[in-house]
């Protein structure tokens, strides 16, 4: 429930838990099996990672107002991802706890024995970077990561396999290049193009459509070339 990139997260929010809160079953979590990433309530209220492709019932939670939230338990067995895209439907998301007092409610919302999908998942491997991809190529028995083995290798097969941090390979490295693209306009105006107030706001106009359109990371400049004459022809 930390704060590193490949810890516990909310489906509401896609962040760590805001208060720190967690009521694991003992011996949970254990990543059995090594794809146990997705959380779901046993029938005392605990928490317990699964298999996310698992069936099961699952509680959602509606957000009303900032100060009444409720919870819906769902009994259809559903796979944690498709129990997720229902709540985001009909609810607002999984159900999301952060207190003693929210476990209790989720766990009321349940029939007596059912074990049931919250809103809890991690990804257990990020890159050095700190950043996490859904991209993954490992062999057929990796990774088994619950062995200390923390750090990936790629064999000439170019699969993955997971190995102790501290065996000595040769390295790849990458470098991320910064491209510039130059962006040709054709503007029809009797504003004065010259004018630094006239640059900018249009500059600000182009950025905000370009934002919208999930464009980041990005600086916008403002280049006049000077017009060329055409030549002369003397008679």
């Amino acid at each position: 429930m930390g704060l590193e990139p490949n810890s516990w997260r909310w489906s509401s929010s896609g962040q760590t838990s805001s208060s720190g809160f967690q009521d694991w079953s003992a011996g949970e979590p254990n990543y059995g099996n090594r794809d146990e990433t997705c959380v779901l309530m046993d029938a005392v209220g605990k928490w317990r990672d699964k298999p996310c492709d698992s069936l099961n019932g699952f509680v959602c939670f509606t957000d009303s107002d900032s100060s009444q939230v409720s919870y819906s338990y769902i009994s259809t067995p559903r796979t944690w991802a498709d129990a997720q895209a229902y709540c985001r439907k009909h609810h607002t998301d999984l159900a999301l706890v952060e207190s003693a007092v929210q476990n209790s409610l989720v766990s009321s919302t349940r029939a007596a024995s059912a074990e049931a999908w919250i809103g809890l998942y991690r990804d257990p491997w990020a890159w050095s970077d700190q950043s996490l991809s859904p991209f993954k190529n490992w062999r057929d028995i990796s990774p088994n990561y619950p062995y200390s083995q923390h750090c990936v290798t790629e064999n000439t097969a170019h699969v993955w396999d997971d190995a102790h941090c501290d065996e000595k390979y040769v390295g790849l490295c990458h470098t991320d290049l910064k491209l510039r693209s130059f962006v040709r306009m054709t503007l029809r105006t009797s504003a004065d193009l010259t004018h630094p107030l006239t640059n900018a706001q249009l500059l600000q106009k182009v950025e905000a459509a370009l934002k919208s359109q999930g464009w980041s990371d990005f600086r916008l400049t403002w280049t006049i070339r000077p017009t060329i004459a055409p030549p002369q022809t003397t008679v």
